[in-house]
């Protein structure tokens, strides 16, 4: 599986710097809106209504409950969000879209939000805690296809009803794109290309 190639990007541009930055989605937007940042790339149901916005859907993604390998629950084979409940949950924090898509679909499901001693919206936070812990979380699909995350943790045979989000670049309409970041949208897109091959070839 391949990742965004930053060095390939900087090849043949002497001087250019590529910064990554992790965020809310609202922060990264109140950082594009200041032109800190040239393009944010993530769940789009955030900006959803912003005329300022471009908007450019990437993916549908798919979300994942997941244990740490070897977890108890991995051996039961019906499970529901109803039957985890009293489980440690580790989730996002309120006020951030991927709070809300999640209480969506507990509501769904006829489940409230269960209690939650941990809130984070750091991967790597969340993928540390739930290896060395018996706490359980919701990620992106992606994640467990992408890096080493699935030699910790693994995916429970439970499904989240709408448990799906659009993923894509957001940009300032009226902003202009350089050589290099429609270099780096294209890497972007090829990255993408590739982990909708993988899920497709895990279908089959």
């Amino acid at each position: 599986m391949r990742a965004v190639n930053g060095i390939a990007i900087t090849t043949g541009r002497p001087g250019l710097q590529i910064s990554v930055l992790e965020g809310h989605p609202e922060f990264l937007v109140r950082e594009l809106r200041s032109r800190r940042i040239e393009i944010v790339v993530g769940r789009l149901a955030f900006a959803e209504g912003d005329r300022d916005l471009d908007k450019e859907m990437l993916y549908d993604e798919q979300m994942a409950v997941i244990a740490r390998r070897g977890h108890p629950l991995h051996d039961q084979r019906r499970l529901s969000l109803r039957g985890l409940r009293g489980q440690s949950w580790i989730l996002p924090p309120p006020d951030t879209a991927f709070y809300r898509q999640l209480a969506q679909s507990f509501e769904m499901a006829g489940v409230d939000v269960p209690p939650h001693s941990v809130r984070t919206l750091s991967t790597p936070v969340t993928l540390g805690l739930v290896a060395r812990t018996d706490a359980i979380a919701v990620v992106p699909r992606s994640i467990l296809t992408l890096g080493s995350a699935s030699s910790e943790v693994q995916a429970l045979r439970v499904k989240l009803p709408q448990a799906t989000g659009p993923v894509g670049f957001v940009r300032l309409t009226e902003a202009s794109a350089s050589p290099a970041m429609l270099a780096f949208m294209d890497c972007c897109r090829t990255v993408v290309a590739d982990i909708l091959a993988d899920w497709d070839h895990k279908k089959a």
